[in-house]
This record gives structure tokens, sequence and C-alpha cells, in this order.
């Protein structure tokens, strides 16, 4: 009887190891770091004389249109920050700063690196598309993956379009961002 209630208890601990390590193994298993691969995102890269222009190839239903549309007298904007848009001004910059690789983002600082930054905005404030625009003194800087990454990490932001210019069905603003 002895040795039979022996056999159950060691059966129980084993068992109850057994469990434990099994509970661990899943637990740890679901924790995983899971790689997903990159989007494939295309992007279309021109150049005049001295600046460089890069935006997505999707990107087409303002990118490179004129603007104010035909008929519309105004002045182009330049994205400046105000009371009401302070935060998102301040949100724009940080989205393309961060979207730099930090390894290389102590050169940008060194050589003075700046990129302009032309959002276009619907009628509903959110931004639909994205153009860079930056000196070919400083295409060595900044590479083709830095810039999709920023014109994909503005993209859907809202954006508070001023009110003399809400009647448009879409806004250009242009936001100059140095690297200091």
């Amino acid at each position: 009887m002895k040795q039979h209630n022996l056999i159950v208890r060691l059966s129980l601990i084993c068992g109850l190891a057994l469990a434990i390590g099994c509970a661990t193994t899943n637990s740890t298993n679901s924790n995983e770091i899971k790689v997903i691969p990159a989007v494939k995102v295309s992007a279309e890269k021109t150049q005049d004389s001295t600046h460089i222009f890069f935006s997505l190839d999707d990107d087409t239903v303002f990118v490179g249109k004129k603007f104010p549309p035909e008929g519309v007298d105004i002045e182009e904007g330049t994205l400046i920050a105000t009371d009401t848009n302070i935060s998102e001004y301040n949100t724009i910059r940080e989205k393309v700063r961060s979207s730099i690789d930090t390894l290389r983002y102590h050169d940008l600082k060194v050589h003075n690196v700046w990129i302009g930054l032309i959002i276009y905005v619907d009628a509903e404030g959110i931004i639909r598309e994205a153009q860079i625009r930056f000196d070919k003194k400083f295409e060595g800087f900044i590479d083709t993956e830095d810039l999709k990454n920023i014109c994909v990490s503005v993209k859907g932001l809202k954006f508070t379009i001023p009110s003399q210019f809400s009647h448009l069905s879409y806004y250009r603003f242009y936001q100059g961002i140095p690297f200091k």
C-alpha cells in the first residue's frame, strides 16, 4: 500500500511538472517576435537642375497637378505654426524625423541637411499625399527607404485647413524640416 501511494504521488508530481512545463512553453511561444515582410512601395524620383523631388507612385491625385486649381486666385500656402495647428505641425516634424535611420541622424545634423515636405490635404483635413523636395547636395545623406518611410508616415494624419481655404477640394502646404 505504501508503495502504491508513493507511485501515485510520484506520478502526480511528474504530471504536474509536465503540465507546468507545457504551459510555460506555450506562453513563451505566444510572445515570439513575428517577422512581417516589408510592404513594397514603389516611388518616383524626378529632378531639376538643383533639386530632387520624391513621391510615391500611387500618389497621383494631387502630386504633379497645378495648384491652385483653375479659376481660383490664391497664393500657395506655407505651413506656419499657429495656435490652432502647432500640435499638428510638431507631429508631422516628429514623424519625419522618426522615419530616418537613427544611426545616420548625426550625419544629417552635422551637414545641416533639410528637406521640404509638401503635403496635400483634402477637404476633410486628411493628408492624402506627400512629396519631398531636397537639394541635390543632400542626396547622399537620405536614401530611398527613408523617403518612402517619410511619405507613408505622414499620410492619413489630420491637418486643420485655415478657414479661408476650406472651399477648396484640396490644399497644398509646404513645411521645411531641418535635421538639427
